[in-house]
This record gives structure tokens, C-alpha cells and sequence, in this order.
């Protein structure tokens, strides 16, 4: 996602987990991206990387309209919501829905395993 975004997320199942840095949902360098969540969804991640990756200079924001459920999930390294592994965390802000983000190494929200110093979150 590049820029100011808007996203409504659906019933969305994106699973990479298999694959190695694979990221379900990124965002590019200094964007913005505002999230809706509808129903049940599940992004996982491959190792060293994130569910949805928001890194430092980034902001993702949940906004209060969401009705549904996200579940984040790394696999290892990674955070389930902000950065890869070694990567500090953007701006995470949650204003609805019900959000469940995960990791095996990291943080659930925010920066990613390894050297990272965390994040705004």
C-alpha cells in the first residue's frame, strides 16, 4: 500500500506463511493507510516478516467503523502488526473491531525480533 490509503478488509484469508520474508499485507515508505474490518480476517506471515507490516515513518489506523475481527500472525521474527524482524514498529492506532495480532519471537504489536528497539504503537 503506497500513499494515503483507504482499506476495508472482508472476510480476507491471506496466508504466506510458508514462504520465508513473505508479508500479508505491507505498507511502502511513509504511508497511511486507514483500515475497516468486516467478518473474519486472518493475515499470517512467513518468517522474519509481519502480518501487516507497518514500519517506522508508517501509520495504520483501525478505525472506529470496524465490526469485525483481524487476527495478525508471524511466524517467527516478525511482528504481528508493525515491523519485520530488526525493524522498528510506525504508528499502530486501534479505534475498533477486535484486533488479535501474534508472534512467535516479536511483538504482537509492534517492532519485529531481533535488534529492533520497539515502536510507536
Amino acid at each position: 500500500l503506497e500513499g494515503l490509503c483507504k482499506v476495508i478488509l472482508k472476510d480476507v484469508n491471506i496466508d504466506v506463511g510458508a514462504a520465508d520474508l513473505a508479508t500479508a499485507v505491507s505498507l511502502s515508505d511513509a504511508a497511511e493507510a486507514s483500515i475497516t474490518i468486516y467478518g473474519q480476517n486472518k493475515l499470517i506471515s512467513g518468517k522474519k516478516s509481519a502480518g501487516i507490516r507497518v514500519a517506522q515513518g508508517m501509520r495504520v489506523t483501525f478505525t472506529e467503523d470496524s465490526v469485525g475481527k483481524l487476527t495478525a500472525y508471524s511466524k517467527k521474527s516478525g511482528a504481528g502488526i508493525g515491523g519485520i524482524e530488526s525493524e522498528e514498529a510506525g504508528t499502530i492506532i486501534i479505534n475498533g473491531g477486535e484486533v488479535e495480532a501474534t508472534e512467535d519471537l516479536g511483538a504482537g504489536i509492534g517492532g519485529g525480533g531481533g535488534d529492533s528497539d520497539g515502536g510507536a504503537g
